[in-house]
């Protein structure tokens, strides 16, 4: 596992993903919608000459508990996914085994080191696509996004 990590937000959480699957930090995509009954793949947005899904991680976590309010929610309230939204907003382009999918975030941070033995198990209700949680920036806690568990659980539902 790499030291090297980069920070975001959904919302008030913060999460990490390992710095060597990040490919680019873009702005914010507009994306083409695509007929299909998961919320959390709004649509496809074009990168290197490909369509790229994006994927909405809070709606993501949302749609995998029950009751749960989407993280998205206040961010893209009443607007079309990545037509207008928050100055900081991001889209994330990751790779995972051989997918490319793009990460509509709230805010990205610089890239911090952090070494293996600071992460902790995470707590059994906050397992959800989080492999490990980290104390960062001032007592905040990370969590250490599963991106592999994430996007093959939000294609499979496509």
């Amino acid at each position: 596992m790499t030291d090297d990590y980069i920070p975001f937000q959904i919302a008030e959480q913060a999460f990490v993903v390992p710095a060597q699957v990040v490919r680019e930090i873009l702005g914010v995509q507009v994306c083409t919608k695509i007929p299909h009954k998961n919320g959390s793949i709004p649509g496809v947005f074009p990168w290197n000459g490909r369509a790229i899904p994006l994927l909405l991680v809070g709606e993501a976590l949302a749609l995998c508990r029950p009751g749960s309010a989407s993280l998205e929610s206040s961010a893209l309230a009443g607007r079309t996914v990545g037509s207008s939204a928050d100055d900081r907003s991001r889209t994330l382009v990751v790779e995972t085994n051989d997918d490319i999918v793009g990460l509509f975030v709230h805010e990205v941070r610089e890239v911090v080191r952090i070494l293996p033995e600071a992460f902790r198990p995470v707590h059994a209700a906050d397992q959800l696509f989080t492999s490990a949680e980290v104390e960062w920036a001032g007592g905040r806690v990370a969590r250490l996004l599963d991106l592999e568990k994430m996007v093959n659980e939000c294609f499979q539902s496509i």
